[in-house]
């Protein structure tokens, strides 16, 4: 779209260039049009919804582009679509292709336009290299490339209107056969100008193009590029001329014009908001310098950050849904103090990458937000309120428009990530990352996927499965007397049981793109991740088989966020018949994460065939976010005075030899919190804990998160309750602690005594009725039967 060319003999071809839009990214306002976007070919879908800018890309000293700061300024624009032109360099085809890898991990969709024969020699000084006027070697080439690279989803010629007579229906019939039998998700969007889309136009060409890029400028009522009145109506005219099935991607003028001069930033403000409004997409000729052409830019960015407006839709329209993912490392350099157990470790070995992954979702009807989730679970011991608050605060100055209590974020439970929250452990002063440090560099790297997660959102369905693996083994071993211990000898005579339920259940959603592509998978595991739990060495544990295993099946970019159910009494480790466990391991030449990772995929494959055409777009999507006061559980005369002696012991060895204190300082600061939780009681009598309580309805299945190890009778009694035709309960959005039932309060040990705990069985009651009460309020009064 070399629109202002000086050197161009014929002033209406230099008036061409009017910025190809770029195909929207289908993460895009929905198809307006009068037929909906899932009545059309994929190549037509893909342009639909595309918001993002055309040509002037940064460049190098070198005259290369520069794709670092490209794709940084589109991301912080959140465009989904970049359209690029081949021809201010010889090197700009080969640019592109190293661009096109950048840009599909970021989710980031590309067209590429090609300049006519009359912005070629001798009317110019350049033709677009390497192929020059071989349109036919063009079409095949680049229909190659988008097979390749399949977010490459259109391609166009600049001033194609001005160039009839070259492009004749045989002949654009003909490259159009060639690039289909290639690939036939790539479309072909030519620069159409409004006077030149006649009737008979329209009759020869419609059959011929996926859609029309269509730079406004006022040619109904006089060219001129200040006014902005006639966009709806021109829109309107080319709608009817081509028919619904044919997108109208409007291209918007921000840069100078030979012939009608500059927009300004009030025009370029305008005219996106018009055309988000009634066309099928926006695309900004030129993208904008930040700083060169800041009120543009900033004017750019605001549009494309603000809700698209989706006019024109059916009324009966159900709400869209709109997915977006993304996966980012989390695994921290250098020695790091890690978390899970009571003696200090400190590890500078790395045995497996410990990530974030993210999904946002967000329903859509009539061009209004209805609501918005943002889920992300992280391979980290738990989420304590100082990382929570401290990514909100972040992605509040990256995403100003996404309302932040809507952010989810779990940990798997690995016992084998760094320690996030100061004062648990003594660390030394040298030797290993301050955990402010490491803190600091988590939240922004969740921030991060989180930004990502967002900016990537587009059309998309969902559908929920439920699948059984045996991962999860009750850990608590009951005795003659009574009592119970985590772990507790099976092989003695005084040996009575297992305490409590186990929870088989492998829940799964599935999240595919508006194209049927597979781009994240939700795996729910009433399970804790620590088979390694005791090494000194950085370990997602069994959720990184996991992922390994299930990128194998659905390939390398599918998101997956492991969610923990109920699971504060299991452990992904038999207390019994271990000898037969070990066996069976040897032979099939398994560790036990590797094991566990066959069983969960096993689970996830059975789901995903049965379900994998029963997928929704339309479906209810309702957040509901509330803070609930649970009574805390109070500390005895006698616990107190344990906790006392306990304390006291600890620290006078450790003040008898400070080397004890990587052993005994976490565990005198265990108990230490039990003796000021009984002086606070005397003040407080009935003290409360603050829970954020987070019930999501997609579809006809709701999740429902609590910060605690819950203890597994309690997901059950959710799950059984719940109105929901499928219930996903997700543990350890937050760091609560152990919540136990009475049945294990009674029977003691570690994970229900009063050191272990906040939260008593009275208030996990009270969390399961009000969770319940809550997903009640997602359906509506339950019908009779």
């Amino acid at each position: 779209m070399i629109r202002e060319i000086s050197t161009m003999k014929n002033e209406l071809w230099a008036v061409v260039a009017g910025v190809l839009w770029p195909a929207l990214l289908c993460a895009g306002a929905p198809f307006s049009s009068s037929a909906s976007a899932d009545e059309h070919a994929p190549a037509v879908r893909a342009i639909i919804g595309c918001r993002g800018t055309y040509d002037a890309a940064p460049r190098l000293p070198n005259g290369r582009v520069d794709v670092d700061r490209l794709l940084s300024e589109l991301a912080d624009l959140q465009a989904n679509t970049y359209h690029w032109l081949i021809w201010h360099a010889e090197t700009d085809w080969e640019d592109l292709q190293a661009f096109l890898p950048r840009a599909g991990k970021t989710g980031l969709k590309v067209w590429v336009t090609l300049v006519p024969p009359s912005e070629s020699p001798p009317h110019t000084q350049r033709f677009s290299e390497p192929y020059r006027l071989d349109y036919e070697r063009w079409a095949v080439e680049i229909a190659r490339l988008s097979r390749e690279h399949p977010h490459l989803v259109a391609w166009s010629i600049d001033d194609f209107t001005h160039n009839l007579r070259v492009f004749t229906p045989s002949r654009i019939k003909a490259i159009r056969a060639s690039t289909r039998q290639i690939h036939p998700q790539l479309a072909f969007v030519p620069c159409s100008y409004f006077s030149a889309v006649t009737p008979a136009f329209a009759r020869d060409y419609a059959g011929l193009v996926d859609g029309l890029l269509f730079p406004y400028r006022h040619e109904s009522g006089g060219a001129n590029l200040t006014n902005a009145d006639r966009v709806e109506a021109e829109v309107a005219r080319l709608r009817e001329l081509m028919g619904s099935s044919v997108p109208i991607i409007v291209d918007v003028y921000a840069t100078r014009h030979s012939r009608l001069g500059d927009s300004t930033p009030e025009y370029v403000d305008q005219v996106i908001a018009a055309a988000t409004a009634c066309a099928d997409g926006v695309l900004v000729y030129c993208h904008q310098d930040p700083v060169k052409q800041a009120a543009k830019y900033q004017v750019i960015r605001r549009q494309f950050r603000a809700e698209p407006a989706t006019t024109g839709e059916a009324p009966s329209m159900k709400p869209a849904l709109f997915i977006g993912a993304a996966s980012v490392d989390i695994t921290p350099a250098g020695p790091v103090a890690l978390q899970g157990q009571f003696n200090l470790r400190i590890t500078r070995e790395v045995e497996t990458p410990l990530t974030a992954n993210a999904v946002a979702l967000e329903a859509r009807e009539s061009g209004k937000s209805l609501d918005t989730a943002v889920m992300v679970s992280c391979d980290l011991i738990s989420i304590p309120d100082i990382v929570l608050h401290s990514v909100r605060e972040e992605v509040r100055k990256r995403l100003p428009e996404l309302h932040t209590n809507k952010i989810i974020v779990n940990g798997t439970h690995t016992h084998t990530a760094p320690v996030m929250e100061t004062g648990g452990y003594e660390l030394p002063k040298e030797g290993v990352t301050p955990v402010e440090t490491c803190r600091a560099f988590l939240v922004e790297r969740i921030a991060e996927v989180i930004q990502r997660a967002w900016t990537n959102r587009k059309p998309g369905s969902v559908t929920w499965g439920l699948g059984h693996a045996v991962v999860a083994y009750n850990r608590r071993a009951v005795y003659a007397d009574g009592s119970a211990v985590m772990y507790g000898k099976t092989d003695v005579p005084t040996f009575r049981g297992i305490e409590g339920y186990e929870d088989h259940d492998v829940g799964t959603l599935f999240f595919w793109d508006a194209d049927g592509k597979l781009i994240s998978i939700g795996v729910n595991v009433s399970c804790p991740s620590q088979v390694v739990e005791s090494r000194t060495t950085i370990n997602a544990d069994f959720w990184h088989p996991v992922r390994e295993s299930l990128h194998k099946r659905y390939g390398s970019e599918v998101c997956i966020l492991g969610w923990p159910g109920a699971a504060g009494d299991q452990s992904p480790r038999p207390i019994h018949r271990k000898a037969a466990e070990e066996r069976m391991l040897r032979l099939r030449g398994l560790d036990q994460t590797a094991e566990l990772a066959r069983r969960i995929t096993r689970a996830v494959d059975e789901a995903y065939e049965a379900v994998k055409h029963d997928r929704h777009a339309g479906v209810p999507l309702i957040h509901r976010v509330e803070t609930v006061h649970l009574p805390m559980r109070l500390v005895t005369e006698a616990e107190y005075a344990e906790a006392k002696a306990a304390a006291r012991q600890a620290a006078d060895e450790i003040a008898k030899d400070p080397k004890a204190t990587d052993r005994l300082h976490t565990r005198m600061r265990w108990h230490e919190r039990t003796v000021q939780r009984f002086e606070a009681q005397k003040n407080d009598p009935k003290p409360v804990y603050e829970v954020e309580l987070h019930v999501l309805r997609i579809g006809d299945a709701v999740i429902c998160t609590n910060p605690f190890e819950l203890f597994t009778d309690y997901g059950v009694q959710m799950k059984a309750r719940s109105q929901a035709l499928q219930t996903f309960v997700i543990q350890l959005a937050g760091g609560g602690g152990y919540l136990p039932t009475e049945r294990a309060v009674r029977g003691g040990g570690y994970s229900a005594v009063v050191h272990s705990t906040r939260v008593g069985p009275e208030g996990g009651q009270m969390l399961v009725d009000r969770t319940v009460e809550a997903i009640e309020s997602l359906f509506g009064p339950r019908q009779s039967p």
